[in-house]
């Protein structure tokens, strides 16, 4: 899938995945690919820093909103995923406990022993899922290349496919800002030199 995406557009992206493994979530979404692409030295940059969107005062305001969900549950010295009054433990003691399987041989149908499995695959622990709205721009970053007519997809595609008018997490990060995702757009088209 990154095949066509610049070094720059690719580090915004794994950027992204730094900026929510610091702000503690288990999700990639579009606030992260927000600060990923502010974090870069490229052209949008500029723009952004222009109309006051840099990368601590966002930074700010995605741990505003979004918060870290794991902060309050750290505080309290509960798993952030399980809900206020559960303790994991006593849902653990409800757990049957399995039976133990002793001398049985497995067999196939035809009678040859069954050849023993393979180890659950591990995955990376680093890796988390893209939300909903973090693939979708993803995915839309491709059709802001065509177009523009280009052939590669940079930071300006990225941040482009990001402003998209459902997208209420970006939304609500640049009202905090004190702008929206239309003047974004409008601004980021003018230094291109395209009309918005």
């Amino acid at each position: 899938m990154f095949e066509r995406f610049t070094l720059n557009a690719r580090m915004a992206v794994v950027r992204s995945q730094q900026e929510a493994h610091g702000l503690g979530h288990a999700w990639i979404g579009s606030e992260h690919l927000l600060l990923g692409i502010i974090a870069e030295k490229e052209a949008p940059v500029t723009t952004l820093a222009g109309l006051g969107l840099t990368y601590e005062p966002c930074q700010a305001a995605v741990r505003a909103m979004v918060g870290g969900p794991d902060d309050e549950a750290r505080r309290q010295g509960r798993h952030p995923f399980v809900p206020r009054g559960l303790d994991p433990r006593a849902l653990l003691s409800f757990a049957p406990e399995p039976e133990p399987v002793t001398g049985l041989r497995r067999l196939l149908p035809f009678g040859r022993p069954k050849a023993p499995a393979a180890p659950p695959v591990a995955t990376a622990p680093d890796h988390l899922p893209w939300a909903p709205y973090g693939e979708k721009a993803l995915k839309d970053s491709d059709k802001v290349t065509l177009q523009q007519a280009d052939n590669r997809i940079t930071l300006v595609h990225l941040l482009l496919s990001l402003l998209t008018p459902g997208d209420t997490v970006i939304a609500e990060v640049l009202r905090r800002l004190g702008t929206d995702p239309a003047t974004v757009r409008a601004a980021v088209l003018a230094d291109l030199g395209q009309p918005a």
